[in-house]
């Protein structure tokens, strides 16, 4: 049965979850935000993930596509970026590196963007 495959790197919506959830819980109270700065993510909006999603099933596409911001971001950048965008204070963003006791070498990546041109094009990001 032929099938399209969808690889995603780290989705983000206006509805904070996760790490970002914790961010923003502690920074509306006031708290200092925590992030890593030697961890990176590839963020894509949940939009785009659907548009792919949906274009690749319209066009009944198979194959392998991928989907990813071709920023590679340190967590706490993403951190301020959220503070910025949610209007919450940014100097309450503490980068610090992440050690191996928070996250195990074998789960941090050295390269978290992946390359997305087929997949931009099915979804038609490059007209």
């Amino acid at each position: 049965m032929p099938a399209a495959v969808m690889r995603v790197t780290k989705v983000l919506s206006n509805r904070p979850v996760g790490m970002f959830h914790g961010w923003y819980q502690s920074l509306t109270q006031g708290k200092p935000a925590v992030a890593a700065t030697n961890m990176t993510l590839a963020p894509v909006s949940a939009q785009d993930a659907a548009d792919l999603a949906i274009a690749l099933g319209d066009g009944r596409h198979t194959g392998i596509w991928h989907l990813s911001s071709s920023d590679e971001l340190p967590y706490d950048v993403a951190a301020m970026r959220m503070a910025d965008i949610c209007g919450l204070p940014r100097h309450l963003v503490r980068g610090e590196p992440g050690d191996q006791q928070q996250v195990p070498d074998i789960f941090r990546h050295r390269y978290t963007a992946l390359a997305d041109a087929k997949g931009g094009e099915a979804a038609g990001r490059y007209d």
